[in-house]
This record gives structure tokens, sequence and C-alpha cells, in this order.
């Protein structure tokens, strides 16, 4: 019996070195295909497969945020994946990890929350901070750039928007200001905390405990990005209005 696992193990190992050549989808589907055909055989490498699934779209994702931070060269970035629910922060070039920062340490990406129906869409596309706003109704806000030349190109040929409308987007985008937010394409987008009457209790909480989860266990906005506070005073205070940030499926 040990000789025939351990002929198994080596056949597992060369065929993940070879899938290793064409990447780690190819190297989980590998996996997963086995497993649906051999389950008893292919059983124990289930979490190995789960591993290689996870580290598959974990790579595919720091590979898109570092290509984004290169198109941006010098600049901070932002990259949120929507349907995982998560956001990177790129500053000098590297996504931020293990930074000491007001008594909290701070590894990206972060748990995010959307909308709390599907009418509450989130934007998608690339944009940038417009503005910051210490006094919103929410913990901090950082204001995104919706909507971009292309959202304005296509309200245009809708007959959503008018060519003035139009125009004001487009130039608003071209000198890095805040594009109009009461047009019939709306706006007002941004990345924010909870409700700013919560801070203390939020406060409280992160004081408790450095890594709680609380503004982002359930989606709640209406189509902004809702991080934690501690979260959102970092982003506050270290992101430039003008960051570069892509939103993406």
């Amino acid at each position: 019996m040990q000789i025939v696992i351990g002929v198994k193990m080596v056949k597992l190992l060369i065929s993940l070195l070879i899938f290793a050549s064409l990447g780690w989808g190819d190297m989980a589907a590998f996996v997963e295909q086995k497993i649906a055909a051999n389950p008893l055989v292919w059983a124990p490498y289930k979490v190995a497969a789960h591993f290689i699934h996870y580290n598959s779209k974990l790579n595919a994702q720091k590979l898109r945020v570092k290509l984004f931070s290169a198109k941006h060269l010098g600049q901070d970035v932002i990259v949120v994946f929507k349907g995982d629910r998560l956001l990177y922060y790129v500053k000098d070039g590297q996504i931020v990890r293990d930074q000491e920062w007001s008594g909290f340490t701070y590894n990206f990406p972060v748990k995010v929350a959307l909308g709390s129906r599907p009418s509450y869409w989130t934007p998608e596309g690339e944009y940038y901070i417009c503005r910051k706003n210490p006094n919103s109704q929410f913990i901090k806000f950082l204001g995104i750039s919706y909507p971009n030349n292309n959202d304005a190109k296509k309200g245009l040929e809708s007959g959503m928007l008018t060519p003035n409308q139009y125009k004001a987007i487009v130039q608003a985008n071209a000198e890095k200001k805040g594009p109009p937010w009461y047009t019939p394409l709306g706006g007002r987008f941004g990345v924010h905390s909870a409700p700013t009457w919560m801070k203390p209790i939020l406060r409280a909480k992160e004081k408790q405990n450095p890594d709680v989860t609380w503004v982002t266990r359930k989606d709640f906005t209406e189509g902004c990005v809702g991080v934690e506070n501690r979260i959102v005073e970092y982003l506050f205070a270290n992101v430039p209005e003008g960051t570069p940030i892509l939103l993406l499926p």
C-alpha cells in the first residue's frame, strides 16, 4: 500500500510540475478534474485543490493590481474587486503590508461592503479620488470621479446627457476635478465607513479588538465602497486627491 501511495504521490508531483509551467489556474483545474473522475483516490488532495484555486485567484488579482500600478508610476493606486469584496492599496509601488499607523497594523487587501440591493450598483472602470470630505454624513469620505469620459460618452449617445453636460464631465476629468454628480448618470460614489454618529462605537470596538470586522459584515451602501473605520481613517490620511482607483467586477 505504501508503494502504491508513493507512486501516486510521484505522479501527482510530476503532473503539478507540468501544470505549474502553465499557471495556477491550470493546476487547480487539473486537480478538480481528477477529484471528479475518481473521488476515492483523489479525495485526500481536495484541500490542496482549494489551496491552489485560492492562490490562483489571489495571484491573478495581484498581477492585475501590479499592472495598474505600473500604468501609474510614481502614484499610489487603489484597486477594488467587487465580486470578491476586496480592496488593494498600493503605496510606493508595493501593496501595503505590515504597515503600522495610529496604533493599527495595516495589511491589504481588506474586505469591503457594497450596495445592499441590486439596484444599488457600483460603477466599474478607471477613476480617481476627486475629493476628500472629513465632515460628511459618513466617517470620512473619499469621492470617486464617476462619471468618467466613457460613462459620459455612453450617456450622450443614449440621450441621457445634453452636450453641455457631456462637456462639463469631460472637462472635469481632464482637470482631475470632481465631475458633475447631479446629471441623469448619477454620482456621489466614494469610499467611506459607517455613519459618523457610529464613530465612537467603532473606535471602542477596534480598541478592544484591532482586527474586528463590523462595518463590512454585510453589504450596506447605496453603491459606494464601504470599509472599516480604521481603514477609512488610514486611507483618508494617506491617499491624496487624484489617486487612480480601478473598480473591477
